[in-house]
């Protein structure tokens, strides 16, 4: 989720946004796929957009599939952000084609805790500011690293 300057931090923890400001965001940032959202920001974001969508689908079938199709791209945008938040690339939506296993391991990284540091999509958005870059992350497999280390531990690749 982004934060502004004057959001308050409080033990330095970037404080919750309720219910609607997460769904506000993924609407004003319609088409940034880019950065990172938090757990709460993606599935408050799916929660409301679900029971809107329901509800417009027992008033009005035809209202329901217009509000389906002008939220998809504020849809695909904060799940990409919530997926850079654990550490993995959008194309990991891919995995969806896989019957019920995809879903299944789509699901758990959507649900998995965020890296607690800045990675390669961003600063950690629990801090509510950018943390400084301690180590880095391979750019053969994506893994971070801390400052001392030469090898990825995971792919073996060494350290540019």
């Amino acid at each position: 989720m982004s934060m502004s300057n004057d959001d308050p931090i409080v033990n330095g923890r970037a404080p919750d946004l309720g219910p609607i400001q997460c769904y506000q965001d993924a609407l004003k940032r319609y088409v940034d796929f880019s950065g990172r959202t938090r757990r709460s920001g993606y599935w408050w974001f799916f929660l409301i957009h679900t029971i809107v969508w329901i509800a417009l689908g027992f008033v009005a079938p035809t209202v329901a599939t217009i509000y389906a199709v002008g939220t998809l791209l504020p849809g695909l945008g904060v799940m990409v952000r919530r997926l850079h938040d654990t550490g993995r690339s959008g194309w990991w939506w891919f995995i969806n084609l896989i019957p019920l296993v995809g879903l299944v391991v789509f699901t758990v990284f959507l649900a998995s805790e965020g890296t607690r540091r800045t990675n390669r999509y961003g600063p950690d958005p629990r801090a509510g500011e950018p943390a400084p870059m301690t180590g880095g992350y391979c750019t053969t497999c994506g893994t971070d690293y801390a400052p001392h280390e030469a090898i990825c531990g995971l792919c073996g690749a060494h350290r540019a």
